[in-house]
């Protein structure tokens, strides 16, 4: 007996755990998916979220036997009490990975997709293991269990009792944080750097700062110039003026340093023909660059570094900037844009952004609007799956308030610790989500289940605290422990989802216990009507059936 809490605790836990992580990552090999730096984060999350599951079911299982049931019969009950709500809890995580799979980001689409899919392992690994683990292991000892439970008890009855007495207070106290949260939140910028990834300190992350502060930049401005419609090609002079406008605007707003272009090409040949002084390195007059265009073809037809095509229409404005942040260059880029439109002659030069430094200042802000659409997605089938359990879409979105606080609360903490929205922040919404919403759907699948024995509203929910509330405390401590781990990481991504994440479970615990049983107190008749309404139309089935 001495041996039992260890092999339930321990081992039991264990099994499961490498089980579901075995199959998950032998699905990832076998479909030809990769380990990357992504894929270092679903081990923990896969644990935390079999771990949830394994707590309902052993906390239901182990009520039963308190309540003297036999064990088949409890292990029964457990599994089928809970098989629906650990489902889909399971389902509405995999969905809330899913919707990575919409930032159009390979990287997260993968890693959303086969966590999510990898949730479903861990389902299956769960409920394949534990009914036959607990049939054969023998359960604690009545003393031990009636201790816990008494002690449980006591403190979920008092927590509740104060709820119900200060609702008004809970529920503006709820309303007022969370909008100036979300106020707050609004404030967040999206910013980005090209090594976000690298802690402080790491070698390359400092060899990218030494070129910054001594060679005017590390990261590549790249910008397409094409001759319009009026000039001939790059080399006409007329194209070149423009493109000499353009340059010395580029180097003002980006603070750059060397450019490279076909206007560097001419420079480099009028110096030459000026014996190599450096104050010839300029746009001869429109004369003098009459007389050295044999030189310029010359050069064109053997130049080395690729600035412009062969039939000299097409072209690159070539430099190097610091790696300020996505945030400052997309004001940047807006500069430029502004001064393209009303200084460029379009009938000369056509000029457009380009360049992979670009489309990563592109990608943070495209991650983080995909990351929020593919959330509103998530909501709308969470809110499907709560009304189809109540049959009420005024009670679906009382459930979805309860999960929108997490994620408002985390944006107003990145607010007040300075931390933007970036590819390793966005994503930590979705995960946020998708665990945080486990807890609302136990405690409604639970209210629905004791609503169904012919409680009433107020008499299920405090059933349902004294059961479903202590399984969504412990799981809720087991997840933060698990992403906590990711803390001691050196890289920002895994780093950021331990912290933000776990701050998230705690606000989701909050948010479920303390609001959500004071949002539907207020709908007491609707609900009870909707379940009355179910549980007359299965005893008319039942008789049906007879």
């Amino acid at each position: 007996m001495d041996d039992v809490p260890f092999l339930v605790g321990v081992v039991l836990p264990f099994i499961i755990i490498v089980t579901g992580i075995f199959w998950s990552l032998s699905f990832l090999l076998l479909t030809g998916g990769e380990l990357d730096v992504m894929s270092v984060m679903q081990p923990p999350i896969l644990m935390v979220i079999g771990l949830s599951g394994m707590v309902h079911v052993v906390n239901h299982y182990q009520t039963a036997l308190v309540a003297s049931e036999s064990k088949d019969k409890a292990i029964f009950g457990a599994f089928k009490t809970l098989g629906l709500a650990v489902f889909l809890t399971a389902l509405t995580t995999s969905l809330g990975f899913v919707s990575l799979y919409f930032t159009n980001v390979p990287s997260l689409m993968w890693f959303g997709l086969y966590t999510g899919c990898g949730v479903m392992f861990m389902f299956l690994a769960l409920f394949s293991i534990l009914p036959f683990a607990l049939y054969h292991l023998p359960s604690l000892p009545s003393s031990n269990r009636e201790v816990w439970a008494s002690r449980w008890n006591k403190f979920l009855k008092l927590l509740f009792h104060n709820i119900t007495a200060h609702r008004k207070a809970i529920s503006l106290s709820f309303i007022v944080v969370t909008l100036l949260a979300g106020y707050f939140m609004s404030q967040v910028k999206t910013n980005g750097y090209i090594l976000d990834n690298l802690p402080e300190g790491h070698s390359l992350l400092e060899d990218f700062q030494f070129f910054d502060q001594q060679y005017g930049g590390s990261k590549p401005l790249e910008i397409q110039i094409q001759a319009g419609s009026v000039g001939q090609d790059l080399f006409d002079y007329r194209v070149l003026k423009e493109i000499e406008k353009l340059e010395d605007f580029v180097r003002e707003n980006y603070n750059t340093g060397f450019i490279m272009s076909p206007l560097t090409a001419v420079k480099a040949v009028n110096k030459a023909q000026n014996r190599g002084n450096p104050k010839a390195f300029v746009l001869p007059s429109a004369l003098s660059y009459e007389r050295m265009q044999p030189l310029v073809d010359k050069m064109g037809q053997s130049q080395n570094i690729k600035l412009w095509t062969t039939d000299k229409t097409i072209g690159r404005l070539s430099s190097k900037t610091a790696d300020n942040g996505s945030l400052l260059g997309k004001r940047q880029h807006q500069k430029l844009d502004e001064f393209v439109e009303s200084n460029i002659d379009k009938e000369l030069l056509k000029v457009r952004l380009t360049g992979t430094s670009f489309l990563i200042d592109k990608s943070h802000e495209l991650v983080t609007y995909k990351v929020f659409s593919g959330l509103g997605f998530a909501f709308l089938l969470v809110g499907i799956i709560v009304g189809f359990l109540f049959r009420s879409w005024r009670v679906s979105l009382l459930v979805i308030l309860p999960n929108i606080v997490p994620l408002v609360w985390i944006g107003c903490v990145m607010y007040w610790f300075g931390i933007d929205f970036k590819l390793s922040t966005s994503i930590v919404f979705a995960i946020a989500f998708g665990i945080a919403v486990d807890d609302s759907i136990h405690f409604m699948t639970n209210l629905r289940m004791q609503m169904k024995e012919g409680h009433s509203l107020l008499k299920a929910l405090f059933l349902t605290y004294l059961t479903t509330g202590k399984a969504i405390i412990l799981t809720t401590l087991i997840l933060i422990s698990g992403f906590v781990m990711l803390t001691f990481s050196t890289l920002e991504i895994p780093w950021f989802t331990g912290v933000l994440v776990s701050l998230s479970l705690l606000f989701a615990v909050l948010a479920d216990l303390l609001w959500l049983p004071v949002l539907l107190i207020p709908f007491k008749k609707v609900i009870e009507r909707k379940i009355n309404h179910r549980n007359s139309l299965d005893r008319d089935k039942q008789t049906q059936l007879k």
